[in-house]
C-alpha cells in the first residue's frame, strides 16, 4: 500500500470520506468526489462538478 491509499484509507476511518480533486482540463470543468460514504453510512458517493476545490471539498464533507 503506497502513502496515497492509506491517506484514502485514513481519511474514511476518521471522517466517513475521502475526497479528490480534479483539475479542468480542455474543455472540462473541474469536479470532486468523494470515495467511502457508501462504506461508511450506506449513503450514495457526491460528486460536485464547477466548483473551486476548496468550496466543493466543504460541500461534499457536509
Amino acid at each position: 500500500m503506497d502513502a496515497a491509499e492509506k491517506k484514502r484509507l485514513d481519511d474514511i476511518e476518521k471522517h466517513g470520506c475521502h475526497v479528490i480533486q480534479v483539475l479542468a482540463e480542455d474543455d472540462c470543468p473541474p469536479f470532486s468526489y468523494s470515495v467511502g460514504i457508501e462504506q461508511s453510512s450506506g449513503y450514495p458517493e457526491v460528486i460536485i462538478i464547477g466548483l473551486k476545490r476548496e468550496l466543493a471539498h466543504i460541500m461534499v464533507n457536509e
